[in-house]
This record gives C-alpha cells, sequence and structure tokens, in this order.
C-alpha cells in the first residue's frame, strides 16, 4: 500500500524527536539558544560540563508587567527589588517581580495548605517537580538572598546544589532550578540603585 506524505513527514517528525529524546539537557538547551540565535552555533556558553552556570544570554525581552510580591505585607526595603525571569522553557512568558519582602515561590494546590506567595503553576511546576513552598526570596537594601525551603527536588544555583535553610546571595544572571523549572533572573534595578525605584508605566529603559 502506497503510504501518503503524511505518513513519511510523521515517521521523519518521529525519528527526530527520537534524536533529541537522547540528547542530555544541556545540549537541549545550547540547542534551544542557538535557535534563538542568542549565541553562535557550536559556542558552549557552560563553563564547566554538566553544569548550568551563569552567563549573559544578552536578552532583550521584556514581561508584560510586574507583579508586586508578597501582597498585604508592609515593605522590607526601601524600594523593591525588580527581578526579570526568564524560563529556559521559551514557551513560558518572562516573569517581572518587584519584591518588597520574604516571597515563598512554589506551586499551589487546591487544599489550601502550604500555598506559596507566588504560584508556578502556570509554568508546569507540578510536571517540572517544584514544591508548595519550594524557595523564598529574602530582600534586603543592600541584597537579595535565595533559600531552598527543604523542598523535594531541590534547588540549583548556577548548577550547584544549595544545602537546604542556607540562604545564598542572588546575582545578575545568575541561573536558578527549582527542581526541573530553570530560569535565568536579571536584576532590572535594586534599592538605592542609580536606576532608581520601578516606575508604575512599566520596567526602567
Amino acid at each position: 500500500m502506497r503510504r501518503s506524505r503524511g505518513h513519511k513527514r510523521t515517521g521523519k517528525l518521529n525519528r527526530r524527536l527520537a534524536e533529541l529524546d537522547k540528547l542530555s539537557k544541556d545540549d537541549l538547551i545550547n540547542l534551544v539558544l542557538e535557535l534563538e540565535g542568542h549565541i553562535p552555533p557550536g559556542t558552549d556558553p557552560f563553563p564547566q560540563p554538566n553544569a548550568v552556570r551563569s552567563f549573559d544570554l544578552g536578552l532583550s525581552w521584556e514581561p508584560r508587567e510586574y507583579i508586586r510580591v508578597p501582597e498585604g505585607v508592609a515593605a522590607q526595603c526601601e524600594t523593591p527589588w525588580r527581578l526579570i525571569w526568564v524560563s529556559f522553557d521559551l514557551a513560558h512568558p518572562i516573569l517581572g517581580l518587584d519584591v518588597y519582602g520574604d516571597t515563598i515561590l512554589g506551586r499551589a494546590t487546591s487544599d489550601e495548605v502550604d500555598q506559596p506567595d507566588l504560584d508556578l503553576s502556570d509554568y508546569d511546576a507540578l510536571a517540572y517537580g517544584v514544591s508548595r513552598q519550594h524557595l523564598l526570596l529574602h530582600p534586603t537594601n543592600q541584597e537579595i538572598q535565595l533559600t531552598d525551603l527543604d523542598s523535594t527536588n531541590g534547588t540549583l544555583l548556577n548548577g550547584d546544589w544549595v544545602k537546604p535553610k542556607v540562604p545564598h546571595v542572588l546575582r545578575n544572571n545568575d541561573t536558578v532550578a527549582l527542581g526541573g523549572l530553570l530560569f535565568q533572573v536579571r536584576i532590572a534595578a535594586r534599592p538605592g540603585s542609580a536606576d532608581g525605584p520601578p516606575s508604575e508605566e512599566g520596567p526602567p529603559a
């Protein structure tokens, strides 16, 4: 029986998907970045094997809005830390945060127990193994820290596991993985910086 063009395309697609399935996580990320034109083909942005390290993608993307977190809590710093979280899954929207105080990132559930301040369910948090209360952001006027809250699948900072309940300073262009949910974090503005406090109209120029 003669095969249609549609069958041929499906077979070719299945073979390509099987090839992609054999690639490592780093190879997949590298491939996506090459396709998006962020790095020259053949360039390895990861200075150490088997680790996702801090690097600058040169992204010009901006979030549609900045979410104030946490809601209804007195500010712990004079002006917020303005953060841009870019997911390595390019299908996810860019996440903009104005962090005014201690903020728990995680995955909300229907039973309303241990709900996070910021729900990452729209980023496929369950599939990526994000815990209900996974990560704490703690801002001060001098720095912003992240702390793993003894999550089930752990947190990686620039490819290294962070010890639960131990604060780590978050820096511009750091990569942060909550379980398997991987972000690059850009610091757009900080308290007392030359950029000044974020305006309501959008991110600083």
